[in-house]
């Protein structure tokens, strides 16, 4: 089951290394103006009601006024009596966060680039020490914090300061898009009296300054300060003051290759035994796989070194940007040790369980340590690299581009691609073809039917990789059988064509009779003599094709009209054919009968349908009978 990323109840904290960020206040009169040196620049001042209306409180059980007591600058202090929310087992409350929100009348600055630290005074009330958190959320985050420092608050006054490094912090976040800065305070034990706290002089010192901030790639070996602030926690944890601890090491010990590594500390559990929030990730979007690389022979490495007396096990997962998919593995570490083996994972394996754009959803690489029983158990995590199957450093090989495929016909081409030693062809889910050089390619296939081709440009498996596939649908038509047609009695016949759905008939030089379904066609109207028929099968399936014409030589025999059948209830009529000499009238399937009136009343009572046929008899040998007309009556 995947992690949850975040603080139930609370806003995210993103746990980095102890750093700072950027904030200013150009409303503020400055209290220094050497120049090359920080100004300081005050923030908040906690001096009204109004200015304590624009913080934001709404997280916390507390009492918030204005107060005159431990005012260390201008007349009033913010006075905060913090009761707290008890957690679900009701064994103790929970932290405490509030926000001081940029953006108003009274701190209307939100750009803090050129900030090198940060100062607060806070006066501790309670009988002992707190845990304290100060960080800042920006507008691009929806509930991140992002920790500056910890603090203890000790009984007393507590003047605080923050160094900070917009190298740093810019590699987690925008410094010009402040939302609000963040404060959290430990929450009391169950027995504890309601904590008292007084705020006064937030302020920033400033100092126009250039900061690039760290990049994202696919190498993290903390040979730069940015590199440690790439890292968050990662999992449930009881306390943002108790989560881990993330530091630039450069104790040589605790190092595999280069000079640092990233020391790891993982604090008490609030409430309970053991260790709290016993994972950490990297930040959104820091560590990225170029498709550079060919996932086929290139691993994600990590060295971890563990620090204690007991066997850890690592999980660890590679979370994908589409949040059902993930994929974990494990590895062993013995006591005081380096990880031995376990500790790469194939990215092709990866590449194939992600959904979508593969690896290219990467969204971040999770550590969760397993195993952990003591509060300050240490682990150092050195070399997050890509490396090939001995273990050194991977080398990127491009992928050559993917050619432009178009359809004529059956045949499939696409333009050369440049760095490309030859091309190979797929044929639906086939074998994919030899290599070859030209660049265009011929389906053989005279089975009807829509077939996928795919193409890939071929690299030499050095310098360049192959290419993507590009696919296109290609329809290969069939042409439906000629029909087989035969002539009786001025009329022609043929057999049901596959796949045919409509049959026309022309007669000599005329024009094409209406599609019909039917396997027949009256030759009426047609002179006596010798005429030619032809006779053609459609379909109605964009896969078969009209067939050949079927031509046959018929000898049309002069032949009476055929009657034109009107009906009036039960009483069909027609008028005289010439040449007839009486009319053979049957009903259903019963004898006709041969009568000389134009016109026959049906007796029959019983309800149904009733098929009346009428063929006009000849007077002369010479002469056929007609064609049968046919009406429906319903009784």
């Amino acid at each position: 089951m995947r992690k949850k990323w975040g603080i139930a109840g609370l806003m995210l904290a993103l746990v980095l290394a102890v750093c700072g960020f950027a904030a200013c206040n150009d409303t503020d009169k400055t209290s220094q103006e050497k120049p090359n040196l920080p100004q300081s620049v005050l923030l908040s001042g906690f001096e009204s009601d109004k200015e304590l209306l624009t913080m934001i409180f709404s997280n916390m059980h507390a009492k918030v006024e204005i107060s005159d007591e431990h005012v260390t600058d201008g007349k009033h202090s913010a006075k905060m009596t913090v009761y707290g929310k008890l957690s679900d087992d009701k064994t103790y409350y929970k932290d405490n966060d509030f926000y001081i929100v940029p953006g108003n009348a009274f701190l209307s600055k939100m750009d803090y680039s050129d900030v090198v630290g940060y100062s607060i005074d806070i006066f501790n009330a309670s009988n002992k020490p707190l845990n304290f958190v100060f960080g800042y959320n920006h507008l691009l985050m929806s509930a991140d914090t992002y920790t500056i420092g910890r603090r203890v608050l000790q009984p007393g006054e507590n003047h605080l300061t923050f160094e900070i490094d917009n190298n740093v912090v810019k590699t987690f976040t925008d410094v010009t898009a402040i939302k609000d800065f963040a404060f959290y305070v430990e929450g009391r034990d169950i027995d504890d009296e309601p904590t008292v706290l007084y705020l006064d002089n937030f302020r920033a010192e400033v100092l126009p300054h250039e900061s690039k901030g760290g990049a994202a790639n696919e190498k993290i070996d903390f040979s730069v300060p940015e590199d440690s602030s790439k890292f968050a926690m990662f999992g449930g944890f009881t306390s943002l003051t108790t989560a881990p601890v993330f530091e630039r090491n450069s104790d040589l010990r605790y190092v595999l290759t280069g000079k640092n590594s990233m020391k790891v500390t993982f604090n008490a559990k609030k409430g309970g035994e053991g260790v709290d929030c016993p994972g950490f990730r990297t930040c959104d979007d820091m560590f990225k796989i170029p498709d550079t690389y060919d996932l086929t022979k290139t691993y994600l490495h990590f060295d971890m070194y563990n620090d204690t007396d007991e066997e850890i096990t690592v999980r660890v997962a590679l979370f994908s940007h589409i949040a059902t998919d993930y994929f974990a593995s494990t590895v062993a570490i013995q006591p005081r040790s380096w990880a031995a083996s376990g500790n790469r994972i194939l990215l092709g394996a990866v590449d194939d369980a992600f959904v979508g754009n593969g690896l290219g959803n990467l969204m971040s690489v999770a550590f969760e340590v397993i195993g952990l029983k003591t509060a300050g158990s240490v682990v150092y995590l050195d070399n997050l690299t890509l490396t090939d199957e001995l273990g050194t450093p991977a080398t990127p090989t491009p992928r050559l581009a993917a050619p432009s495929v178009s359809a004529e016909g059956k045949t499939v081409k696409w333009n050369a691609v440049e760095n490309a030693i030859g091309y190979s062809v797929q044929v639906n889910d086939g074998e994919w073809s030899a290599p070859q050089t030209e660049t265009s390619y011929t389906l053989n296939r005279s089975t009807a039917g829509n077939y996928t081709v795919r193409v890939k440009a071929l690299g030499d498996g050095v310098r360049y990789r192959d290419s993507d596939a590009t696919g296109i649908t290609v329809l290969i038509t069939e042409k439906l059988a000629t029909p087989e047609v035969s002539a009786e009695h001025n009329s022609v016949s043929w057999n049901a064509v596959a796949n045919a759905a409509e049959y026309k008939v022309k007669v000599d030089d005329g024009e094409w009779s209406k599609p019909q379904t039917e396997l027949s066609y009256k030759l009426e109207g047609v002179s006596a003599g010798e005429h030619t028929v032809k006779v053609v099968a459609l379909s109605d399936n964009e896969l078969y094709t009209q067939s050949d014409e079927a031509t046959l030589s018929v000898t049309v025999v002069a032949q009476l009209a055929t009657p034109v059948l009107s009906l009036d209830g039960k009483t069909v009529s027609w008028q005289a054919v010439a040449g007839a000499r009486g009319y053979s009238v049957q009903v259903g399937d019963g004898n006709p009968a041969e009568q000389t009136q134009t016109s026959y009343t049906l007796t029959a009572t019983d309800g149904g349908e009733y098929v009346i046929k009428v063929i006009a008899i000849s007077a002369n040998d010479g002469v056929e009978n007609s064609f049968a007309a046919q009406v429906k009556i319903t009784v």
